[in-house]
């Protein structure tokens, strides 16, 4: 459960949220559990010595065990809410699966609605509640995806700082520090990122960098690294570094180098040596190799 479902969830029992607002965070299903739970809450009368059989509210009448409680009444009526609200939180929302790659690995698979298709880059995660997917298309993502979502209705990818809403596309999201990459190749997304919100239409990149929006066409059908090979066009060297980190598992001294000049080119995932010529020689960049570190100085 996100920190703002747990806000969204605490201002409606509160009764500070209606019903309809609610509904952006949970489904109507999940709704009407909530309410039967704070219905037998509101209802229950408490005697001197309380017990309460918790898993025959939340189950809805099939009874597994109980808690028993005495002594202060006040103390047992906050106690006895704060274990079914927990209860209610873990049987409800924590059935989260998440599937991640290492360095160097791509990952192509199906999410729970049978139809989105996700290859995941390298060295990147993917987060998502399986008992809720059918019904909120939800997903938290942690590096770098390409999702090929076909079945009409909404989609949404979060990541630190933002999100990505989809109705029926394709499109690829690159998340690293200090910037954020999101090409559509079919279809239409909604990004917000850092307070801005933007809409990127078929054949376009949005790049945002320290702040900094760079705009371009593209027209290719889908990225160039989920058939092993890595593709860029008047990137930021950042960017192309966190890539070389993600595919090669290498660490990268940049020193002093200028991390916003721009490269074009493209590099295959096998060879890391010509990857490095490839990129830095290109630029005018001394590099030096040593197992898995790569030094960087200015000629």
């Amino acid at each position: 459960m996100s920190e703002r479902d747990q806000d969204d969830l605490s201002k409606w029992i509160e009764g500070k949220l209606d019903d309809e607002s609610l509904a952006s965070s949970y489904s109507k299903e999940d709704i009407n559990k909530f309410k039967a739970i704070l219905n037998k809450v509101d209802s229950f009368e408490p005697a001197q010595d309380l017990q309460i059989d918790i898993d025959s509210i939340v189950s809805g009448g099939k009874k597994s065990g109980s808690v028993f409680m005495g002594g202060n009444l006040r103390l047992a009526i906050a106690a006895s809410i704060t274990v079914l609200l927990i209860s209610a939180a873990y049987l409800f929302f924590y059935h989260t699966t998440k599937v991640s790659t290492s360095f160097g690995e791509t990952m192509v698979f199906t999410l729970p609605d049978g139809t989105t298709e996700v290859t995941l880059g390298p060295n990147s995660s993917l987060s998502y509640n399986n008992r809720r997917f059918p019904r909120k298309r939800r997903v938290r993502l942690d590096g770098q995806a390409f999702f090929d979502v076909n079945e009409k209705g909404d989609f949404k990818v979060e990541f630190e700082d933002g999100e990505v809403n989809v109705l029926g596309t394709e499109f690829e999201v690159l998340e690293y520090e200090s910037g954020l990459k999101v090409a559509c190749y079919e279809g239409k997304v909604s990004m917000s990122y850092e307070s801005q919100t933007q809409e990127i239409e078929a054949g376009e990149l949005i790049r945002f960098i320290d702040g900094v929006t760079d705009s371009r066409l593209i027209d290719t059908q889908s990225p160039a690294w989920i058939k092993g090979t890595s593709s860029f066009e008047d990137a930021p060297l950042k960017e192309v570094i966190n890539v070389l980190k993600s595919v090669f598992e290498v660490e990268v001294i940049t020193n002093d180098i200028d991390l916003e000049r721009r490269f074009t080119g493209k590099f295959n995932h096998e060879n890391l040596e010509l990857a490095c010529k490839v990129v830095f020689s290109s630029l005018s960049v001394d590099y030096t190799l040593e197992g898995k570190t790569i030094t960087l100085s200015s000629k």
